[in-house]
């Protein structure tokens, strides 16, 4: 998706977010940020449903992951934990 983005025509400007399905920002935040051991604080105010949305990169660029958001989200927090606990030691 980045060499795509990097060098169609029509990325120049852009922002693009590459999901398989409209997802909730809730969805992979709050579990990614679980996984950095970080909190999540919501806004002192009525809460936005937040979503991202596949139309614009597909209709855009023409892409189409490989991968599902659950698939990828899967191996995001298994990075983070490792970032975060390195070879199973808790950081501090």
């Amino acid at each position: 998706m980045t060499w795509l983005a990097a060098t169609h025509p029509a990325a120049a400007g852009q922002v693009f977010l590459a999901v398989d399905r409209d997802v909730g920002l809730g969805e992979y935040f709050v579990p990614l940020m679980a996984a950095l051991g970080q909190p999540v604080t919501p806004p002192a105010r009525e809460p936005v449903r937040s979503r991202c949305r596949i139309g614009k990169i597909r209709a855009v660029l023409g892409y189409r992951p490989r991968q599902t958001i659950e698939q990828t989200l899967t191996q995001l927090l298994v990075l983070a934990r490792q970032q975060c606990h390195p070879g199973g030691m808790t950081g501090g």
